[in-house]
C-alpha cells in the first residue's frame, strides 16, 4: 500500500516547455495514484 502524494510539483518558470513537463507529471502521478486505488476499490467489492 501506497498513499498518493499530497502536494505536485510547482511551475518553475511558466515556459510552454515548463508548463508541458510539470503537467506531464502531474498526470503521471494521478494514473498511478488512481491505478492503485481503483484496484483496491476493485477488490474490495
Amino acid at each position: 500500500m501506497k498513499r498518493c502524494p499530497e502536494t505536485l510539483p510547482y511551475l518553475t518558470d511558466g515556459t510552454g516547455g515548463d508548463v508541458t513537463l510539470t503537467m506531464s507529471t502531474w498526470a503521471s502521478q494521478y494514473h498511478d495514484c488512481a491505478t492503485r486505488h481503483n484496484g483496491l476499490v476493485e477488490t474490495l467489492q
